[in-house]
Parts: structure tokens; sequence; C-alpha cells
């Protein structure tokens, strides 16, 4: 379980680097079967297909991801639901809702979601990690594999050695284990006629503690979910402020100049647009307007909770290097999604700095936006 969290924690910080690199975002994107992506894919939004080639990474961020089409090197993915079945040249990392996976991967695959399913089409050339509330795993990995899940069904190859810590395990027919399996579990393992096993199968039973109604597994699920968080708002971040690289530099350019009175405007914003969009729904002309009041709250709170590491991590960065402006880039993205993790694991004190930052980034959004309008004029 430990190496679990190491691999996801590690993810978060591996160099995304290339010579070229293409940036979208919208209500949705396609990639057609005949088109093609050279050097990097960052793609950002509410419906998302690739079907053509990339010749770098694909990195998404969004609601739904359809891939049929191919990645030269890695596929890092975070949103709702997610359908892999594409071919990746490395690795995969993926969080999600719903994942459906069922590529041909030469790397790793780390996928956690809340239910998990790898098609039998699946073929991962490395080690496998896979958390989630249910996984199902078909197809053929080569390396070892880790699961940990409430419910956790193997009905595929596994070359290496099998590790599971679950509630529930089954293993199909069409199971096919080459190296040791080592289980802990509520009880013991169904075992479909036709599953094969040529190592030590060894079931290490979970005590009453550590069962799914104990503290002890609510709290290995939460650590999941918090690196499952961590990723999500790791892949966003990169995303948007790579493709609004001028936005998040003039939020730079404010966020610290004039703290405390975005911090105010922020706050002022926070409580009084709710207040602003119940009184206009209260009359008939006003409830349309109202309705679109609060859309845009919404965005606007998601969109800079996005933006936030990439302004601490750049704060930071440029602190230490005593450099006189702020950089946005993959390792400041890094950095500042860390800091914000640690400071949200800080009782009390770590959340409230973190609000305040929130405020602070809101604030100095609406001011640039306002600088923005103005200009128009």
């Amino acid at each position: 379980m430990k190496k679990i969290f190491a691999v996801a924690a590690l993810s978060l910080l591996l160099p995304l680097t290339a010579s070229a690199a293409s940036f979208y975002s919208g209500e949705s994107y396609l990639l057609g079967k005949e088109e093609a992506v050279p050097g990097d894919l960052y793609v950002a939004g509410n419906s998302m297909t690739i079907e053509g080639a990339v010749t770098g990474d694909v990195t998404s961020a969004g609601s739904t991801l359809l891939f049929t089409g191919s990645a030269s090197q890695d596929l890092q993915a975070a949103g709702g639901t997610l359908t892999i079945i594409g071919n990746v040249g490395d690795d995969v990392r993926a969080a999600g809702g719903s994942i459906t996976f069922g590529s041909s991967a030469r790397g790793d695959a780390l996928l956690a979601g809340g239910d998990v399913t790898t098609l039998p089409s699946m073929v991962v050339g490395g080690d496998m990690y896979l958390a989630g509330g249910r996984v199902l795993l078909s197809g053929v990995v080569q390396g070892r594999v880790r699961v940990h899940a409430r419910d956790v069904t193997i009905n595929g190859t596994i070359s290496g050695p099998l590790s599971i810590s679950a509630d529930t395990v089954t293993f199909g027919p069409n199971a096919s284990l080459a190296g040791t399996v080592t289980y802990s579990a509520g009880r013991a393992a169904t075992v479909v006629e036709g599953a094969a096993f040529s190592g030590e199968v060894i079931y290490e039973p979970l005590s009453p503690h550590e069962n799914s109604y104990s503290p002890l597994y609510w709290a290995k699920t939460i650590g999941v979910w918090f690196v499952l968080k961590l990723l999500m708002i790791f892949l966003g971040c990169l995303v948007m402020s790579l493709y609004y690289r001028r936005a998040v530099l003039g939020l730079a350019a404010r966020f610290f100049d004039g703290f405390g009175w975005n911090v105010l405007i922020g706050f002022a914003f926070l409580v009084a647009t709710p207040f602003a969009a119940v009184l206009l729904m209260m009359t008939v002309v006003g409830l349309l307007i109202g309705i679109l009041v609060l859309l845009i709250y919404g965005a606007m709170l998601i969109i800079n909770t996005l933006y936030l590491p990439a302004l601490v991590g750049g704060e930071i960065y440029r602190y230490f290097k005593r450099e006189a402006e702020m950089k946005v880039s993959v390792l400041t993205i890094v950095i500042g999604t860390v800091a914000l993790a640690i400071l949200s694991l800080v009782p009390v004190v770590g959340w409230i700095v973190a609000f305040i930052l929130m405020l602070g980034t809101l604030g100095a959004g609406i001011r640039f936006k306002w600088s923005e309008l103005k200009s128009y004029r």
C-alpha cells in the first residue's frame, strides 16, 4: 500500500517537457483518426475524443475522455469518465470516477478511481498499480501488480507477483498467475473453475479493525483519494496554466501586489455573489440572470482554485532563487501542488492559510479581469 502511494506521489514529480506542444481548451475537443499532433498534447474540456496520433505525451483534464488513438510517450488523464483503449508508448497515469482501460502500454500503468475496469485487450509491459472502490482486471500484465480496493476480481494474465488488499477477492476463469499471489481480505478468495496459479498463494486474513467498516480501512481509502485529488489538481493546473499563460501571468503580477486588497475583494465576492443571485432569482425577469450569475460564480471558484498551485509554487521558487519575476513552469506547479497539499494536512492553521490564499487568488483574478475590461474602453 505504501508503495502505491509512493508511485502516485512520484508521478506528480515526473518532468513533462517537450520541444513542441499543442494546447486546447473548450466545451469539446476532437482529434480525428486521420489527424496527428507533433509533440505533446494538453487538452482540457467537458468532452474530449482523441482518435488520432500524438508523437509526444497526452495530458487531459475534464469530464469525459475517449482515447482510441496513440501516444508515443506517456498518457496522463484526470476526469469523471475515462475510456482509454488506444496505444501508449510508455507510462499511463489516470485518475477519475470511472475508468475503462484496454490499451497497449509499454511502461507502467497507475489507475485510481471509483470503478476501474481493464479489458481483455489490455497489455501492460511494466508494472500495474490499481486503486478504487471496485476493480476488475482482465488482459495481460508482464510485470507485477498491486491492488487496493473494496472488491477485486482478477480475470487476466499476470507474469509477475500479485499483491491485493481488499474486502472481497475473486479469481475468474481466465486468471493465469505466474508469480506469487499475496492477498489480504476479509475472507478467503472465491476461485472460479479455470483459474490457474503457477506460484505460491498466500492468504492474510484481515482483522476486524481492517475491514471496510473500520477506521483503518477508511484511513487508507481517504489516503488514496487524497493522492487522486492531488493528481487531478496538478493536471488541471498544468493544462490551465500552460494554455492560458497570459492569464496566469496577469494573476501572478497582482497576486502579492496588494495582497490584502485581493483577500478583501475575494471575500466580498465569495459572500456577496450568492446573496445577490438569490435576490435576482426572486423575480421572473431576474431568474435567468441569477442562474447565470451562479454559474459564473462556480466557474470562477473552480478556475481560480486550479490557478492557485501555479501562483504559490511560482512565488516559492522566486523567493528561493532570488529572482525578480515569478515564473510559471511544470516545476513551479509541482512545488505549489505539494505545498498546498502539506498545508491541507495541518489542522486549522493550514486550512486558514489555504483559504486566505484562495481568497487572494480570487481577488487577483477579479482585478485582472477588471483591468482587461477597462482596456477595451
